[in-house]
C-alpha cells in the first residue's frame, strides 16, 4: 500500500503540462422553500468540449454558442443514459468557444424540521430541506464539461458566478466567505470542484475559516482549527506535500437515511476545501468528547479521512471503474496513518482490528482482483456509518478490506501467538 501511495502522491504532486482553464460564468437562481432551481451558465476554455453533464432532474430549455448566442441543437434527452447522478448531453453546432445552457429544475422538499423524512440522502442529491438548498459537485447542477480528448470529466472550474437565491438569509459557496443577503457573486480564477449551500443558516468566519450552517464558540473554534491543524501536519509529513487551503466547516440537515436525524451526526463529505457534516449540529457539540483543547478520536480520525481528498479527490482525481476504490481506500488508509501519529500505536491498531473484525471471509490480495465487485459509485451512495468509530470506506468501497484487512489479521494473529 505504500508503495500505492507513493506512486499517487507523485501524480498529486507532478506539475501540470500548460493548459487552458475551464471557465464557468453566469447566473444561478434557487428558492429553498419551494425546491427550484434555475441556471444560465456558459462554460468556455475547454479546448472544443462539446459534451457536457448535467443533473438528471435539470431539464433544458437551450444551449447556445458562448461567443454569438446562436442558439445550438444538442442530444441526450431521448432513452438517456445517466452517467452517476447526471445526465451526458451532446451539443451539435459550433461549441469552439464554449457553449450557455441555460436550464431549471424543481426538486421535492422536505421539511426536516417538522419530521418530514426522504427515503434517504447522498452527496449526489439536490437537496432542499425547507429552509436550506445543498448542491455538490457530484450533483451536476452546474454543466460539467466532457474533454474531447480523453473523455474525463472536467468538475474543477474557474468561475464567476452570480447567485440569486429568493427569501434567504445567508449564502455560501465552497472556497469563498459566506455571504449575508438573497444575492452574491463569486469569482476565482482557481479552478476547485463546486459546491452551493443557500437558504436560512447562521455563519461565523475565523481568520479566514468559516463555519457555516451552525453557530460556533470561540473556544469550539480553536479545538476544531487546533485538530484541522494537527491533521494537516500529519498529512503532510507523510506525503512531503503541503495542503493548499485552511478547510471550512458545513454543517447541514440530512433529507433521510438510516440514523440520520437533526442532532446526530453519522455522515459526511467533502467538496474541497469544505467539509460537510450533517446533523445540523453545533460545532460546539463537535468539538466536545476530548482532552481538553482537542477533539476527540473518533473525530479526529473522521476529519483526517476527509481532509485526505485534498490530496485524493481534489489535486488528484481518479477516474474509470477503479475511482471510488481509489478514493475511499487512499483516504481512509492516510487516515489511519494520522491516527497512529496523533493517537499512538495503540489507537492505530485497535483501528486495524475493526478493518479486521468487519472484513469478510476471503479477502483479495491487493494484486488479484478479479473483478470490480461491489466498488461501483452505487455502493458509495449507499455507505452507512452508524457512528466515527466504524469506517466508512470499507462500506464504500471495499478498498479498505485491500488495503488493511491482511495487515490487521496478522496483527490479531500476534496477540494470540
Amino acid at each position: 500500500m505504500r508503495l500505492l501511495i507513493a506512486v499517487l502522491a507523485a501524480v498529486v504532486l507532478a506539475p501540470l503540462a500548460a493548459a487552458q482553464t475551464p471557465q464557468l460564468t453566469g447566473r444561478i437562481d434557487v428558492d429553498p422553500r419551494v425546491g427550484l432551481l434555475s441556471g444560465d451558465l456558459c462554460v468556455r476554455g475547454t479546448s472544443g468540449a462539446s459534451t457536457f453533464l448535467l443533473n438528471r432532474g435539470l431539464n433544458i430549455r437551450g444551449v447556445r454558442n458562448a461567443a454569438t448566442s446562436q442558439a445550438l441543437s444538442f442530444d441526450g434527452f431521448y432513452n438517456a443514459q445517466n452517467r452517476g447522478d447526471a445526465t451526458p448531453y451532446a451539443v451539435e453546432g459550433d461549441a469552439h468557444e464554449g457553449f450557455c445552457v441555460s436550464y431549471v429544475g424543481a426538486f421535492p422538499v422536505y421539511r426536516v424540521d417538522d419530521g418530514e423524512r426522504a427515503a434517504n440522502d447522498w452527496k449526489g442529491q439536490i437537496a432542499f430541506d425547507g429552509r436550506t438548498v445543498r448542491a455538490a459537485e457530484q450533483t451536476r447542477f452546474y454543466p460539467v464539461p466532457i474533454d474531447a480528448e480523453t473523455g474525463d470529466e472536467l468538475d474543477q472550474l474557474a468561475y464567476d458566478i452570480e447567485i440569486n437565491c429568493a427569501r434567504c438569509r445567508s449564502i455560501y459557496w465552497s472556497g469563498a466567505a459566506p455571504v449575508r443577503g438573497s444575492r452574491a457573486r463569486f469569482a476565482s480564477d482557481t479552478p476547485r470542484m463546486l459546491l452551493l449551500y443557500a437558504g436560512d443558516f447562521p455563519f461565523t468566519s475565523v481568520e479566514g475559516a468559516h463555519f457555516v450552517g451552525a453557530s460556533v464558540s470561540p473556544a469550539a473554534a480553536n479545538t476544531i482549527r487546533t485538530g484541522l491543524r494537527a491533521i494537516e501536519a500529519a498529512h503532510e509529513a507523510y506525503l512531503g506535500a503541503e495542503m493548499i487551503d485552511e478547510p471550512s466547516m458545513l454543517s447541514f440537515a440530512a433529507l433521510g437515511g438510516e440514523n440520520r436525524a437533526l442532532g446526530n451526526n453519522t455522515w459526511g463529505f467533502a467538496t474541497w476545501p469544505t467539509i460537510a457534516s450533517d446533523g445540523r449540529m453545533s460545532f460546539d457539540a463537535m468539538a466536545e468528547g476530548g482532552p481538553p483543547g482537542r477533539l476527540a478520536p473518533g473525530r479526529e480520525r473522521y476529519l483526517a479521512h476527509e481532509m485526505a481528498h485534498h490530496f485524493f479527490g481534489a489535486r488528484y482525481t481518479p477516474r474509470g471503474p477503479l475511482r471510488w476504490f481509489l478514493l475511499e481506500s487512499t483516504a481512509e488508509f492516510l487516515a489511519s496513518r494520522a491516527v497512529r501519529t496523533m493517537q499512538g500505536e495503540e489507537a492505530y491498531m485497535a483501528l486495524l482490528r475493526d478493518y479486521a473484525r468487519q472484513s469478510p471471509a476471503e479477502v483479495v490480495p491487493l494484486n488479484q482482483p478479479a473483478s470490480l465487485g461491489g466498488a461501483r459509485e452505487r455502493d458509495q451512495r449507499r455507505c452507512r456509518a452508524s457512528d466515527f468509530g466504524r469506517t466508512r470506506a470499507i462500506a464504500a468501497t471495499r478498498g479498505c478490506y485491500l488495503c488493511f484487512v491482511p495487515r490487521a489479521r496478522a496483527a490479531s494473529r500476534r496477540e494470540r501467538g
